[in-house]
């Protein structure tokens, strides 16, 4: 739809299409947060886990900070729980979040939070780190289609970013890791499908469809996004229970 036809259109139809620009505005600013998530916890894998030379002094002796994190595991686990409850918190009780400055408040804790699990539960071979690399690609591609786009998100669209985006971490881990080709190939698998839950979930369960939902707070939306995936498994579980139980009777 270009500008001369937006010109043109009915008052009713113009209405829609302001609700189709406060829906892209959300998704340009959810896809942002995110971005910036995982950039955070990029740089925190990059510099702690892949980095050597950053060493602490404790007890007398010196060692890495990422062998320091690896072996707090009280600390691990209360912060992995911390960044659960939060986000089962600000799900349930989004209201209480909706206020500057207690959004942004709580973004920063729970992207801190984020990063520090993701450190503590990085492995040996890094397969986590790349994920994490991959889903931030992931992440600006959307908000690069978010950015470029007049439209609602679609699924047509979106597949052109999400699949590239798997393509390019796929190449690059391929050229530049050692990683087995099997397991690039399921990463890349699991970018598509985090890509397609992305526009599924921040277009039809955060935003909405009808042209009287209320748009939700883009940094509440970047904290219950993670929730929503549990939530929708068991959606998906109920609606095959319902198939099943209409085709036995």
């Amino acid at each position: 739809m270009n500008d001369n036809i937006i010109d043109h259109l009915p008052d009713s139809n113009k209405f829609l299409d302001e609700r189709t620009t406060s829906r892209i505005v959300f998704l340009r600013k959810l896809y942002a947060l995110l971005a910036v998530q995982y950039v955070v916890a990029t740089l925190a894998l990059r510099f702690i886990t892949f980095d050597d030379a950053s060493s602490i002094a404790t007890e007398g002796k010196t060692e890495t900070v990422y062998a320091w994190i690896k072996d707090q595991n009280v600390v691990g686990i209360v912060f992995g729980v911390l960044l659960i409850l939060i986000a089962i918190v600000v799900y349930f009780k989004r209201s209480w979040f909706r206020k500057t400055p207690v959004n942004v408040l709580t973004y920063i804790v729970f992207t801190l939070l984020l990063a520090y699990t993701l450190v503590f539960l990085s492995d040996s071979k890094r397969i986590l780190a790349l994920f994490v690399v991959s889903v931030l690609v992931l992440c600006i591609s959307l908000l690069f289609y978010a950015l470029t786009t007049r439209l609602d998100l679609t699924f047509l669209g979106g597949t052109i970013y999400i699949i590239g985006s798997a393509l390019f971490s796929y190449l690059a881990f391929l050229i530049v890791t050692d990683v087995a080709f099997f397991n690039l190939i399921l990463l890349g698998l699991g970018i598509v499908v985090i890509g397609f839950y992305l526009i599924y979930d921040t277009k039809f369960l955060l935003v909405g469809q009808s042209s009287g939902s209320q748009t939700e707070d883009s940094f509440v939306g970047s904290i219950v996004i993670y929730l929503d995936v549990v939530f929708i498994g068991f959606r998906l579980i109920e609606s095959f229970g319902k198939l099943f139980k209409r085709n036995r009777f």
